[in-house]
């Protein structure tokens, strides 16, 4: 039901917190639209498609469009929200939510279960930035068409044993580790260099060794290189704990 009122969402986690078993039996919806920003036809679209993910990836992917805040930041709001209505599938409660409150302009992703690490920080980022342009140009509409493309190319990366993991240029590193810092030191060797008019080149060591000083009694081998074998440390996200104790991921911010 797409017209819910700012009273009606309150007294629905209201009654979710008191009496858990009572709205736990049917799920919540995957998108709720306070403010009224979408279209009936725009909410009808975009809630089957995602609910059609959930049914694909078996993890809850839900929007929540509000008008007011409850909590004192929108993290702690969609924390509330995800676990007052009981979202996320199966016994560790699978999934992602997505809350923006039209008045703030504040939003905030919350993940749990395995949702932590198919959306971990870079993968959050990355839906992020997606959706950013659309809000702030107050069309809700693509913005959560974004969002639920995104988490299915995510759902799908992880999926296939692949998660999400933020894109380095090489060359950006190449440039930034060692051409910057050998740029500095060729400078600042050729001025040292420049100062250095009276030393003359001579022909050996000669004139700056004792006679019989050099003695050789023994030897070694001094290795000077080694071979160091590295292997790449899996992505973690960050997590949190939400104020019924449950542990979540997430990510927000303003617009």
């Amino acid at each position: 039901m797409k017209r819910i009122s700012s009273f009606i969402l309150l007294f629905l986690v209201i009654c979710a917190v008191a009496f858990p078993f009572s709205v736990s039996a049917e799920h919540p919806p995957e998108l709720i639209d306070v403010p009224n920003m979408l279209s009936e036809s725009e909410y009808i679209e975009l809630s089957d498609k995602l609910a059609a993910l959930r049914d694909t990836y078996d993890v809850d992917v839900a929007f929540i469009i509000s008008d007011e805040m409850i909590t004192e930041d929108a993290q702690a709001e969609a924390d509330d929200i995800y676990d007052s209505y009981e979202y996320g599938v199966g016994e560790n409660y699978d999934g992602i939510l997505y809350f923006v409150c039209e008045t703030t302009h504040e939003y905030a992703f919350s993940t749990c279960g395995r949702a932590t690490e198919i959306f971990n920080d870079d993968g959050l980022e990355y839906i992020d930035e997606a959706m950013l342009p659309y809000l702030k140009k107050g069309d809700y509409y693509q913005a959560g068409m974004v969002y639920a493309d995104k988490c299915a190319e995510l759902m799908g990366m992880a999926a296939n044993g692949e998660p999400y993991k933020k894109k380095i240029n090489i060359l950006y590193v190449i440039a930034g580790i060692i051409l910057i810092p050998l740029a500095a030191a060729f400078a600042f060797m050729t001025r040292k260099l420049s100062k250095m008019n009276t030393a003359v080149m001579q022909p050996g060591a000669a004139n700056y060794m004792k006679p019989g000083s050099m003695n050789m009694d023994f030897s070694r081998d001094i290795f000077l290189y080694s071979t160091v074998s590295k292997r790449e440390k899996p992505k973690e996200s960050s997590t949190h704990t939400s104020s019924s104790g449950r542990t979540h991921g997430g990510r927000s911010g303003s617009f």
